[in-house]
């Protein structure tokens, strides 16, 4: 990643806000996807947010939901093995959090 950072867009509503909570690679993705969308030029940055938020395993049920809305979100879709891990993710939450 470049050493430029991403100015921390403001959140839209309380869900947009949980999605920009904390530093993991899920908040930095979010916060990538809207400056992106804001016609940023983040280049591979961006790319490797998406990678390195893919990659994050979520630990819980909040953030399996947060994972879900960042991949799927405006009319996204993940590759099928990035939805079979997703699934796998909330299974193992759910039984964390059983």
């Amino acid at each position: 990643m470049t050493d430029n950072p991403v100015e921390a867009p403001a959140p839209n509503g309380k869900w947009e806000a949980a999605m920009l909570a904390g530093g993991d690679p899920i908040a930095r993705y979010w916060a990538m996807h809207l400056a992106y969308n804001q016609n940023a030029a983040l280049g591979i940055d961006f790319d490797e947010a998406v990678e390195e938020m893919d990659d994050h395993p979520a630990q819980t049920c909040r953030d399996v939901v947060r994972k879900f809305i960042a991949m799927f979100s405006y009319d996204t879709s993940p590759e099928a093995c990035r939805q079979e891990a997703l699934i796998n993710e909330a299974k193992r939450a759910l039984e964390r959090e059983a």
